[in-house]
This record gives C-alpha cells, sequence and structure tokens, in this order.
C-alpha cells in the first residue's frame, strides 16, 4: 500500500463512521477529529518523511472539510490537523524505536 492508498482507505473508512468523527458537539468533534489525526499519523510512519508531506498537502480538505459542510461546521484548520498528524507520526517512530531496543533511558 502507498501513502495514497492509506489515505484513501481512510476516507472510504469515514463515510461510513462519520457521525462518530463528526458529531455535532463542536467541542467534541475538534477531539475527536484530532484523534483521527493522531490515528492517521501512526498508520503513516512506515513511509518516507517525503511520501508523508506529500500526502499531507491534501488531507486537510479531502477529510475535515469534505465532511464537515453541516451546521456544526470546520472546527479546526489545517494547521491543527497536519501538526496532529505529524505528532502521530513521531508518537509511532518512538513506540517502535523502544520496542527494537534502540532508545535507552
Amino acid at each position: 500500500m502507498t501513502p495514497e492508498g492509506y489515505i484513501a482507505s481512510i476516507e472510504s473508512a469515514i463515510r461510513y463512521s462519520r457521525r462518530y468523527y463528526f458529531p455535532n458537539d463542536r467541542d467534541e468533534r475538534r477531539q475527536r477529529l484530532l484523534a483521527l489525526a493522531r490515528e492517521i499519523g501512526h498508520g503513516l510512519s512506515a513511509w518516507d518523511d517525503s511520501e508523508i508531506k506529500r500526502e499531507l498537502n491534501s488531507t486537510y480538505s479531502r477529510i475535515v472539510v469534505r465532511n464537515a459542510l453541516d451546521s456544526t461546521g470546520v472546527v479546526l484548520d489545517n494547521r491543527e490537523w497536519t501538526a496532529a498528524i505529524l505528532q502521530g507520526v513521531a508518537e509511532a517512530r518512538l513506540v517502535a524505536l523502544e520496542e527494537a531496543g534502540g532508545f535507552l533511558r
């Protein structure tokens, strides 16, 4: 699978779980979208940074904006979304490093 294919599968899955990730409560929506972004980052962590950055440019409009065209609307901006994805990438890579025994405390 490629990063593009991974994001396409996320888009497809959200169609079936839209109510969970896009509730009517603004605060709840924000928290769930930030959690989703971190989860996406975990999934993208296996690819090179250049591949991740290439795919990041379109994820906000493809996932957040497209699904937030309702009365609640968009509750976070592209900068916050991207930062949460990159946080997820960093978290996943740190866990993988620790599990491989490459991180000394």
